[in-house]
């Protein structure tokens, strides 16, 4: 090896010696643009091509609005359908209790036909009852219960005594008709002594009897029935009741059970009314304030 010769590193750009003043090269003046002329069909494609691309671009901007309406629309469109949905369901809910209220119809009409018939059958027994009411009340027209009147038993039964009647019977409450003592007897005295009717024997009466059984604890002496004849005769003594007033005794008319019951439910009724000064009695089972009949 040449040991004149020596390693020179190499650097990584060649040492090149530049000119340092750059004002040694003169500068070339680049002359101005000048576009070349354009033949005039080229330019009409140009401008047809741009008239394209405009109307195509007012096309796509069409087109994004048509988009944005078409997702607008589906929202409604799903928004629509759940509403569908809903009301389906709502229509199957009332099918449901449309038939519900249909068999409860039906339920209705056959319950209000049984309730009907029972209601008729309810008037016509009301219906029966009040004309056997009407009857008993005729066959009790011609009696009047006499109150207070002391009761006098006598050794044995007479043939005034006895009630054979079975209608008669029907009216005595909870107790034989036959009694140990002579009612007619006692009725004559005490219409000439109480009543003071000279003519008492003049009465047809054909029954006179206790009402009720026999009590010997009992407060009160049993109210004796006496049934007349005659209504004129009746009217009479009844009329006459008036000279009892401000006396134990009294007189009045004989009432089946029914309208004793609802006369009873009147007098405090009417006993108020009085009270108000006004004019009030009971008439068979009705009461009449100042002359009008009392609907209560």
């Amino acid at each position: 090896m040449n040991n004149s010769s020596q390693y020179t590193p190499m650097a990584s750009t060649p040492n090149m010696n530049y000119p340092q003043n750059f004002s040694s090269f003169p500068l070339q003046s680049i002359p101005p643009y000048i576009p070349s002329p354009i033949s005039p069909s080229i330019e009409m494609f140009l401008r047809e091509l741009c008239q394209k691309m405009s109307n195509v671009e007012m096309k796509l901007t069409k087109l994004d609005r048509i988009e944005e309406r078409l997702e607008t629309m589906d929202k409604q469109f799903k928004y629509v359908d759940s509403e569908v949905c809903a009301c389906k369901q709502r229509l199957n809910t009332l099918e449901q209790s449309a038939q519900f209220l249909s068999n409860v119809h039906d339920e209705y009409e056959i319950l209000k036909g049984r309730i009907d018939t029972h209601t008729s059958g309810i008037e016509s027994t009301k219906s029966l009852n009040n004309k056997v009411l009407d009857i008993e009340t005729q066959s009790l027209e011609y009696n009047l219960l006499f109150f207070s009147i002391d009761e006098e038993p006598i050794a044995e039964e007479t043939e005034e005594n006895k009630v054979t009647d079975s209608k008669e019977a029907g009216h005595v409450i909870g107790g034989s008709l036959r009694d140990n003592e002579n009612c007619m007897e006692n009725i004559l005295k005490f219409l000439e002594k109480e009543m003071k009717f000279e003519d008492a024997k003049s009465f047809k009466m054909e029954k006179a009897y206790r009402l009720g059984r026999s009590n010997d604890g009992a407060d009160k002496p049993r109210p004796i029935v006496v049934r007349f004849s005659s209504l004129s005769d009746r009217s009479k003594v009844k009329n006459a009741s008036r000279r009892l007033k401000d006396s134990k005794f009294g007189i009045s008319p004989q009432y089946p059970r029914e309208i004793v019951e609802r006369r009873r439910k009147l007098v405090p009724i009417m006993l108020k009314e009085r009270k108000k000064k006004k004019t009030a009695y009971i008439v068979g089972d009705k009461l009449y304030v100042n002359g009008e009949l009392w609907e209560g």
